[in-house]
């Protein structure tokens, strides 16, 4: 049995912070600047303050998982990563009175008692809530990347560029993430044709979910089914000392249907 992972018990009880990898803080200005973000994200930005989005192509793949706070002079983003949302307004803003400004690489801090930061992001990272900040000190416990790993593998959210790839649909991360990240409602944004159909359809191909294992598990390793050798694969993996093994893995809806899972001949279940 594992040890728990440097600040996991104080992320999970108060709060406690970790230096983020490939995520960036940015600021919009401009008077066109929620007209403007309105178009590109897949969440209401108009009727909602804060929350979670995403930047998509224009076929259907996510390119940034965006977590924005609407100020009054402007809109604060947590990109990640950030190059995707910083391209689009170079390529994007031609007419428009809207200004992205780089505020530099970001750190989060969560827990039940998380306090804000200075320019600072709702972010739920962890499943206790929380904030992304530009980096700087904070009168709070120093957390390991992989504590934050292991508590957004246990509250079932997706990291971008590990959990997905260029060719992933923001469908395939789960209801949970599209119930957060998509407004089923709002029309007039990239990739919205995509997303749309697949609401229609009824559901993807495949999905991003967590499962338990008996002993570790490879990124990468080969999820197999009864009729399928290969149905999906795992995306990271984890010891809790709430469950034991947990993984992420994207697999393929008829072999989740099907049941009898393995992964290098080892049988995993569905995470409750």
């Amino acid at each position: 049995m594992q040890q728990a992972l440097t600040g996991y018990e104080e992320m999970t009880r108060s709060q406690a912070w970790v230096r983020l990898e490939g995520v960036g803080i940015l600021e919009l200005t401009g008077e066109d600047r929620i007209e403007w973000l309105q178009g590109q994200l897949t969440q209401d930005v108009v009727s909602n303050a804060q929350g979670m989005a995403c930047l998509c192509s224009a076929t259907g793949q996510l390119e940034s998982i965006i977590r924005f706070s609407v100020e009054e002079e402007r809109v604060l983003l947590s990109a990640e990563p950030p190059e995707p949302m910083l391209r689009r307004a170079e390529e994007m803003v031609i007419m428009e009175d809207v200004t992205i400004r780089d505020l530099g690489p970001a750190l989060t801090v969560q827990g039940p008692d998380a306090l804000r930061p200075v320019d600072a992001v709702p972010s739920d990272r962890s499943g206790f809530g929380g904030w992304d900040a530009p980096v700087q000190v904070l009168d709070a416990p120093e957390a390991s990347a992989e504590a934050l790993d292991l508590a957004s593998l246990e509250a079932r959210i997706p990291r971008t560029g590990i959990d997905s790839t260029a060719k992933t649909l923001p469908p395939e991360l789960g209801d949970k993430f599209l119930d957060l990240a998509v407004s089923p409602a709002k029309g007039c944004y990239v990739g919205q044709e995509v997303l749309t159909r697949i609401r229609t359809r009824g559901r993807t191909n495949r999905m991003w979910v967590v499962v338990k294992l008996d002993s570790e598990a490879e990124a990468g390793a080969v999820v197999s089914s009864p009729s399928r050798e290969k149905a999906g694969s795992v995306t990271r993996c984890c010891w809790s000392p709430k469950s034991g093994w947990i993984a992420g893995a994207m697999i393929r809806n008829d072999a989740i249907d099907e049941g009898q899972l393995t992964v290098d001949g080892r049988s995993l279940s569905m995470l409750a």
